[in-house]
């Protein structure tokens, strides 16, 4: 609904709820999860559970099922200790595995290892 800097809104919120057209991973799950809010989300076979652990990296809800998403996020603002841990393992998550600094290593280890294997 906004564009632009999403951090000031973002990082005082406990919660996000990331909900798209193609329901696809996209920049607004890390950038909720970075910001330290606890990123709520369709789970479908989208691929937020290959890359990240359900309750322990995200609250996942059903698919079109606002009502579950209510109640998932009205339980975990209850559980304030275990929302933080959540939030706290996202933020540390991508921070470790998806900055900027993080995939430009990946990247560089990629280049390396394709130079090595293949100059011959």
């Amino acid at each position: 609904m906004l564009s632009g800097n999403f951090h000031p809104i973002l990082h005082c919120s406990r919660m996000a709820l990331n909900q798209n057209a193609f329901s696809e991973v996209n920049f607004r799950c890390f950038e909720a999860m970075a910001c330290g809010a606890a990123l709520l989300m369709e789970q479908f076979g989208n691929g937020l559970d290959v890359l990240f652990t359900p309750d322990e990296e995200f609250p996942p809800y059903p698919k079109d099922d606002a009502v579950e998403a209510a109640r998932i996020t009205t339980d975990y603002l209850a559980m304030s200790k275990f929302l933080s841990k959540i939030s706290e393992n996202e933020r540390c998550f991508v921070a470790r595995q998806h900055s900027g600094m993080a995939r430009a290593q990946t990247l560089v280890e990629f280049c390396l290892e394709f130079l090595r294997t293949s100059v011959r």
